[in-house]
């Protein structure tokens, strides 16, 4: 067999096979993969057994001899020090730009935790976009940008003035106006739910409170 057409032509042999399915095991045994490890070498053993290379035989031997007291070892532990990765999206359009909503996903070292991962995060576009408009949302649930999210860019006073005062006042209006249909929706949602509703109603009272006390914070004024 040979590379495809337009490279240059690379001939295998049976040597060159068994040399990467060599690299093959000892990159499994780095990876702590070490049930894999047994799959790969059944191609390697006949090979060793026809050529009667009984000292790489002993060797691979032993080398399955100790991936399977480690599988025994973890299976024991119930712990592995693999890689640890990390879901991380970025909600800001102000900010983020293209990038916003977009999920990534993150490998880190062994041992590294969620909070470590948190603080370099913070810590990293803190610098690029200012303390204060980063926030870490821990929530693994789909996160909605929502109205406070324009509220914090649009009509915090660090940044409204960046804006023309007939525009922040229109959307103070918006806000307000939002704010009244929420809570007549509320109330209106209140009378018709059924008594397995109820919780999941206290929960949108209890949401809805937090976000009018920021959206109050945020234009001075009771909503």
């Amino acid at each position: 067999m040979k590379e495809d057409a337009g490279m240059q032509d690379v001939y295998y042999t049976e040597e060159v096979l068994v040399e990467l399915l060599e690299q093959c095991v000892d990159g499994l045994w780095k990876a702590e993969r070490y049930e894999l490890m047994s799959e790969i070498s059944k191609f390697i053993i006949p090979v060793y057994e026809k050529r009667r290379e009984f000292e790489k035989l002993s060797l691979l031997y032993s080398t399955l001899h100790r991936a399977y007291s480690k599988v025994i070892e973890v299976m024991h532990s119930g712990r592995r020090l693999l890689g640890t990765f990390f879901r991380v999206a970025f909600y800001g359009q102000s900010f983020f730009e293209d990038e916003d909503g977009k999920e990534y996903i993150y490998k880190e070292p062994k041992l590294t935790g969620l909070s470590e991962i948190s603080q370099r995060l913070v810590s990293l576009y803190s610098d690029k976009c200012g303390c204060e408009n980063v926030k870490i949302i821990s929530d693994s649930n789909k996160v909605n940008a929502g109205p406070l999210a324009y509220a914090r860019v649009f009509l915090e006073d660090s940044k409204s003035s960046r804006y023309p005062n007939k525009k922040v006042k229109e959307l103070k209006e918006i806000f307000r106006k939002f704010v009244q249909a929420c809570s007549i929706a509320l109330d209106l949602n209140e009378r018709l739910i059924k008594e397995d509703q109820f919780e999941y109603h206290e929960g949108l009272k209890s949401n809805f409170k937090d976000m009018v006390k920021e959206l109050s914070d945020i234009i001075h004024e009771q909503l």
